[in-house]
């Protein structure tokens, strides 16, 4: 980031810590005229939320979209969800939002390898993915993964995840198919 767009991000964050958000988004709009990656996924951020004025799904739609084009991981997994639930215009699509979220998980975002985790079909074949992801987001201290990687077992390498392969794997729960009848 350039120093003028690191001082409107300070001055922004300071702003919003002084509680006035408005001027903060302002600020934060100001930066991602610079075309700071950082500063237009916190824009993209405040915009679904509606943080320092009125939420914008749309706006953070397409703003989230552009960030995860240029590799952001969190911006992956964040335009990820916004496809699956057809927010701010967008078309669902699970597919799409799948791969997003196996972008997302690639670089570096705990949070979308956790929910690919639990997008798994619960196998248990060798190599079983949905354990590897949760615990190299464990490893990184996520969370959610840490609660479960006490109560799955230990993978050889946790780091050797077939990223082709989870995306291939991963389905939601709708597309899944449901349990073998037992008549009783």
């Amino acid at each position: 980031m350039s120093a003028k767009v690191d001082a409107l991000l300070a001055v922004a964050r300071n702003r919003l810590e002084a509680g006035d958000a408005a001027a903060a988004r302002e600020l934060l709009q100001q930066a991602a005229r610079a075309d700071s990656l950082p500063v237009a996924v916190q824009l993209g951020t405040w915009e679904l939320a509606g943080l320092g004025g009125p939420p914008d799904v749309a706006a953070a739609a397409r703003r989230l979209r552009a960030a995860a084009e240029l590799g952001d991981a969190a911006a992956c997994a964040l335009f990820a969800q916004l496809l699956a639930a057809g927010a701010g215009g967008l078309e669902r699509d699970f597919t799409a939002a799948i791969s997003w979220l196996v972008r997302g998980a690639a670089a570096g975002d705990m949070r979308a390898a956790v929910q690919l985790a639990m997008l798994l079909p619960a196998d248990h074949e060798p190599p079983d993915d949905r354990v590897s992801l949760v615990r190299l987001a464990a490893a990184t201290g996520e969370p959610i993964a840490r609660a479960f990687a006490a109560h799955w077992p230990a993978v050889q390498d946790p780091t050797a995840i077939d990223w082709e392969r989870v995306r291939d794997r991963a389905r939601l729960p709708h597309q899944r198919p449901l349990p073998a009848m037992h008549v009783r």
